[in-house]
């Protein structure tokens, strides 16, 4: 169940310390990067918090 959380962890690490300081300079191609990333990572978080409530909710798929 932490693999979801670990992962969205080191990507906001990853878009503070390489990509956000591109955005404050203002450039407009760092702009759209910047918000394309943010798009993703708020993909990656809806995803995360959906896999955590099913696995805390025991709802997996029935095998076959």
């Amino acid at each position: 169940m932490l693999v979801p959380w670990v992962f969205l962890v080191v990507f906001a690490a990853l878009y503070v310390t390489l990509a956000l300081p591109r955005v404050r300079d203002g450039h407009p191609l760092a702009i759209c990067l910047g918000a394309f990333v943010a798009l993703v990572f708020a993909v990656f978080l809806v995803a995360a918090i959906t896999f955590s409530r099913d696995v805390v909710l025991d709802r997996w798929p029935q095998k076959l």
